[in-house]
């Protein structure tokens, strides 16, 4: 990926992504934890990082006119939410900092929790739907992608997203013809698949299903496909039909849509798969992925396209007792630092008193100091016992041999 800076090095913008941006970060320490996320339902949740407009050479990137757009554009500030009542306030309270990002009639809240854990991540992760965020920062940079950027401030440990869970969002306008673009050099043959895919669709919600259903059924998942050198690696992706990963699904998918007039964008991110019995989900290096996000001419708004095969998308799965254990032992020392460091030491003492763990650990080193002493102690009551019993048995020895000595005349003065 190629970063750029700001007009005044104030925010990190990614211009392109690459077909193995994720597969290489997927092999590079898969089992490294990035995000924790808590929310108030179990549903799968697509936390978006990057999205991207311009097609090329088999490479997503920001086209310029769209980039020079989020360069130039305003920030957005911060907004102190005072007036709505707090019976009717949903995720909001008096006095909450809030950024706003699309109306949403709604008093119905799904909150969703992003705790990063990893801090070579630099981007917001949130659902696409995120109505409301709570961030602890100044300024964030929005640009017409719903890219976040980050412009004064590092990025904090804990955000919230607020997603309306019942009412739809409100109707959006039509996005500009950048979500329409194609290649310069198409091969006519993928048009008249994408053509032959959504030949009887008449809405646009079925020709997303048909473009889901034509690609999870006819190709097949594979972690690190790579196409033969000097060959479009979409193209021959497409018409070879070769095992490959989300990228190329993803990538597919977009090209299909705008070939039928549908705007989409392709979008990186994280689907956090590891579910925890305490009601939190985390999410790996392995669970990077990439999926688009198409507009819903009809219903106006922004949908959410899976093309990957159910193999390739983020399993989910239980978290096994180490994983458990570990993030438990994480979270209390974590909050045992917090303490000590913003409350002092009687306060983190404290903490080491109240908890499970701590009790557990106190209790095994009683056992273990009780029966370090009984080891000791009964290894003395032996030494005594052997060293009494040696005296008596050299008394007894003496005593025979004087009265040996005294029937021969020999008495010890």
């Amino acid at each position: 990926m190629k970063a750029l800076d700001g007009d005044h090095g104030e925010s990190r913008v990614i211009s392109r992504s690459s077909m193995t941006e994720i597969s290489n970060g997927r092999m590079h320490n898969p089992e490294q934890v990035v995000l924790k996320v808590r929310q108030t339902r179990l549903d799968t949740v697509y936390l978006r990082g990057w999205c991207y407009d311009e097609f090329e050479s088999s490479n997503w990137a920001m086209s310029r006119t769209q980039r020079g757009t989020q360069r130039n554009s305003p920030a957005v500030s911060v907004t102190t939410i005072v007036s709505r009542p707090v019976a009717e306030a949903g995720p909001w309270m008096r006095g909450t900092l809030l950024f706003p990002f699309r109306k949403a009639a709604s008093h119905d809240w799904i909150s969703v929790e992003i705790q990063y854990l990893d801090k070579s991540e630099p981007l917001p992760f949130i659902p696409w739907e995120t109505a409301e965020l709570d961030m602890s920062v100044s300024k964030l940079l929005i640009d017409p992608r719903q890219n976040l950027s980050l412009v004064e401030d590092t990025m904090p440990d804990r955000i919230v997203a607020y997603v309306p869970s019942s009412t739809a969002p409100e109707p959006e306008p039509a996005p500009d013809s950048a979500f329409l673009q194609l290649p310069r050099q198409l091969d006519p043959r993928i048009a008249a698949m994408a053509n032959l895919t959504m030949q009887s669709c008449r809405t646009d919600r079925e020709r997303i299903r048909a473009v889901e259903q034509y690609f999870t059924s006819q190709f097949q998942y594979q972690l690190g496909f790579e196409p033969p050198r000097g060959q479009d690696a979409v193209t021959f992706f497409l018409l070879n039909h070769p095992p490959a990963h989300c990228e190329y699904f993803a990538s597919g998918a977009a090209l299909f849509l705008r070939i039928a007039g549908v705007p989409c964008r392709y979008v990186t991110g994280y689907v956090p798969s590891e579910y925890h019995s305490d009601g939190f989900w985390m999410a790996r290096r392995k669970d990077r992925h990439a999926w688009v996000e198409a507009f819903d001419r009809d219903a106006g708004h922004w949908v959410t396209v899976e093309a990957t095969p159910s193999n390739g998308i983020p399993e989910r799965r239980a978290a096994d007792w180490q994983a458990r254990w570990s993030e438990r032992w994480r979270d209390w020392s974590d909050e045992l630092l917090r303490r000590f460091r913003e409350l002092g030491l009687l306060s983190a003492v404290g903490l080491v008193l109240q908890t499970n763990i701590a009790r557990g650990i106190l209790v095994t080193l009683f056992i273990a100091a009780w029966f370090l002493i009984a080891k000791k102690y009964r290894r003395s009551s032996k030494l005594q016992m052997h060293e009494s019993h040696t005296d008596q048995q050299a008394d007894q020895h003496l005593t025979e041999l004087e009265q040996r000595l005294a029937r021969h005349g020999l008495e010890r003065l």
